[in-house]
């Protein structure tokens, strides 16, 4: 039965060792300026959207920072008005209504 020289087995994890190093610099520079998503502290500020009707003091649905969130307004809102965050609750967001636009909806 024919062997397989040595040199090719070296070969092949030299090669394999290449293409992971480059997936792995791929995924840190691709990762290097997303916004850290971690933390409450990270909402305060962010602009998002209503996703639905929102009678003022009651819960409802927004779309802030790429997520859903149960939040809650001293104003009534309609789906898709454009809201700040101003404080973060164990369960909810409370916002206000803004006239700045989300970066990305």
């Amino acid at each position: 039965m024919p062997s397989i020289n040595t040199g090719l087995y070296i070969l092949f994890f030299v090669l394999g060792s290449i293409v992971l190093g480059i997936v792995t610099l791929i995924f840190f520079f691709y990762d290097k300026d997303r916004r850290p998503v971690s933390g409450r502290h990270i909402l305060l500020g962010q602009i998002g959207r209503a996703k639905q009707d929102i009678p003022a003091g009651k819960l409802g649905k927004v779309y802030i920072f790429g997520e859903l969130w149960e939040a809650i307004c001293d104003k009534d809102l309609k789906e898709k008005d454009a809201v700040r965050v101003v404080e973060v609750h164990d369960r909810f967001l409370k916002v206000v209504p803004t006239d700045q636009l989300p970066d990305a909806i």
